[in-house]
């Protein structure tokens, strides 16, 4: 076949694969639409093109460019115009415009394409270097299996030329993973630098069985290849300069994930022989996790609530389970800031890879101001604001005032057109914590808060709060009925009982009430049967959730414990199996890697609901938003 021909025919092949999907895609947006006008003065050009008419063709492509030159096609005719020059063997002007169609308006086809075809421009100008970086900047996620093969082994060819040894691996790692795909190919015969997959295959076995230690080299590369086929090869060549530099502890960790996440890499049984050596060494090694937590006085009923949680992640007890070898090292706040730092100590002492807690906010900063200090990743379960903001290893995971508050009030605004609101909350620190973030969530609804009332949290009797509540009515609404169509009460479901049977006695009806976590308990449609259907309010976790991790754990806590979990066990076991998930996953075995990876979560499916770290280290979720039907607590959606 006429080498023209060849490439046509390449062309549109890659051009097929592109549309059908199967690699990462992301649309481009170019400043102009292609007009019918353009899109007929592309067609001729391309006509042209397509015949082999290059000297028709290649004016009508850059009138193109120049008439229209932000559209799609003003990149692919950039594109056209560098397959011209190309088969005229004018591959520096060819170049030039492979560049220019790959550095415009990003777009899954012609981007990719024109990288590579811009490589083999300077591949056939003897410029290896310039192979090397331009085929450094290719989006090799976008790129469909058949080109992937074609750029890296390119790019092996370049790197043996240059003496680059790490591009060179990268290269025979890339087609592992791209011969794994049915749509890669045999190159076009004129691409002689094709490297087959038994050549690729063959390679990497040779480098990964070399006794040679790169040690920088594969840590590069265990972070860009960290999953499919070659990140079991990878992995593996990890696991044996670990064992050989007589680093056993790291040795151990990446061998149990090599083992639990490649068992049919070639490998494999390789693994399981060094398993058994490195068992007859240290029979008992875990990888140590630390526990902190209120296991005595006051708040010793919510410590071993949060730990039979964290226990459970752990896979302490069956039939709870876990992917990873796990010790837990548990110490006692006793609530005492000072004993709390002097527990974060003693665990970095024992090397611990990181830590679940303390709970109360007596305790969380300065338990997380030494383990900023000390470098091990800390997640808090408190309600204390400021407390990730303390250092890049603070993370905190817990039902906090402001993710209640904004849940509630823009559900209600999202789902109704009324916008005056009302509170009446108790008068301590927390009852004006959520006051102040009331205030804020409703004005950021463009509502309007037209009643407000505190009460005494001391209190049982709330009605002379209530009436303080209808005489704070704005005076411009007085006469004009209630004068409020929400009314929120962040109290726990016993105060908020007490001050809903009295507000019938007091004329308020029919109002949409508005409440916080506390309402979460059964006790509230005993009570209130009859007085809170349709009332709106939030749960940490929900127990009849139809969320599959949330049924998961419920049932195996049940089985393990033999009573149902609370959010505390649920907080508690969402935070520890976020550490193990992280280290299994990314096969982590350092403090800083677990901190680095814990700030990457997004959408973790946790028990609590999907679950994302901000820029701060506070997690952010959907609170599971409840509503009264009948005798039910059930969910909203």
């Amino acid at each position: 076949m006429h080498f023209f021909t060849q490439w046509v025919v390449f062309f549109f092949v890659v051009i097929l694969f592109n549309s059908c999907g199967g690699l990462e895609t992301r649309p481009a947006q170019y400043a102009l639409e292609a007009t019918p006008e353009v899109t007929q003065q592309y067609k001729i050009a391309n006509d042209y093109y397509l015949q082999g008419q290059l000297q028709q063709a290649e004016p009508r492509f850059r009138a193109l460019i120049k008439d229209y030159p932000y559209n799609l096609y003003s990149d692919w005719a950039q594109y056209r115009l560098g397959e011209i020059e190309f088969r005229r063997q004018q591959y520096d002007k060819a170049r030039v415009w492979f560049d220019k169609a790959g550095r415009g308006k990003y777009h899954p086809q012609v981007t990719p394409l024109a990288f590579y075809r811009s490589a083999v421009a300077s591949y056939y100008l003897k410029d290896n270097k310039r192979v090397l970086k331009t085929l450094s900047q290719v989006p090799w996620a976008s790129m469909t299996a058949d080109l992937q093969v074609r750029a890296a082994s390119l790019e092996v060819a370049a790197a043996l030329s240059e003496g680059r040894r790490e591009q060179e691996i990268h290269g025979y790692l890339t087609l592992l993973d791209a011969y794994e795909f049915e749509s890669a190919f045999e190159s076009p015969s004129e691409e002689h630098w094709n490297i087959s997959k038994l050549t690729a295959y063959e390679r990497t076995r040779h480098w990964v069985d070399e006794e040679t230690e790169e040690p920088k080299l594969v840590d590069t590369l265990l972070e860009q290849f960290p999953k499919g086929v070659s990140g079991g090869y990878v992995l593996w060549k990890t696991v044996r300069m670990a064992y050989k530099s007589g680093d056993l502890d790291r040795a151990r960790i990446l061998l149990s994930q090599f083992s639990q996440s490649y068992p049919k890499n070639e490998y494999y049984a390789g693994s399981q022989i060094l398993q058994k050596e490195l068992n007859m060494r240290s029979s008992d090694f875990k990888i140590p996790i630390g526990v902190i937590l209120p296991l005595s006085g006051k708040f010793k009923v919510y410590g071993e609530a949060a730990l039979h949680g964290i226990e459970c992640a752990a896979g302490i007890y069956k039939p709870c389970r876990n992917s990873l070898n796990v010790q837990l090292i548990i110490k006692d706040s006793e609530g005492d800031p000072h004993e709390v730092q002097r527990a974060v100590r003693e665990l970095a002492e024992q090397k611990v890879l990181g830590i679940v807690g303390p709970l109360s906010q007596l305790t969380a900063a300065a338990a997380a101001e030494e383990a900023q200090k000390q470098g091990i990743p800390m997640i808090t379960l408190s309600q204390k604001q400021g407390v990730p903001e303390i250092g890049s290893y603070i993370f905190r995971n817990f039902l906090t005032i402001p993710d209640q508050v904004f849940t509630v009030v823009n559900h209600v605004c999202s789902n109704s057109e009324k916008k005056h609101f009302a509170i009446l909350y108790p008068d301590s620190s927390l009852g004006k914590e959520y006051y102040e973030y009331y205030k804020t969530a409703v004005d950021g609804c463009k509502g309007k808060i037209t009643a407000e009332a505190k009460y005494d949290p001391q209190t049982t009797d709330f009605k002379d709060a209530i009436r303080r509540l209808k005489f704070s009515l704005s005076e411009h609404l007085k006469g004009e009925g209630l004068g409020f169509d929400f009314l929120y009460i962040p109290d726990s479901y016993r105060h908020a009982a007490s001050i809903i049977k009295d507000l019938p006695f007091l004329n308020i009806e029919g109002v949409q009430l508005l409440g916080s976590a506390g309402w979460s308990h059964p006790g509230l449609t005993q009570e209130l049967k009859d007085h809170v259907q349709g009332a709106i309010f939030v749960a940490g976790f929900f127990t009849e959730s139809q969320n599959a991790p949330t049924q998961n754990f419920n049932d195996d806590f049940y089985r393990a414990f033999s009573f149902n979990p609370t959010f505390l066990e649920a907080y508690g076991f969402d935070s520890m199996r976020l550490i193990i998930n992280r280290l299994t996953e990314k096969k982590l075995t350092s403090r800083e890697g677990l901190r680095k990876a814990l700030s990457e979560v997004h959408d973790y499916p946790g028990v609590t609901g999907l679950i994302s770290f901000d820029s701060e280290g506070d997690a952010k979720r959907r609170l599971f938003i409840l509503t009264v039907n009948g005798e039910t607590i059930k969910e909203v959606y």
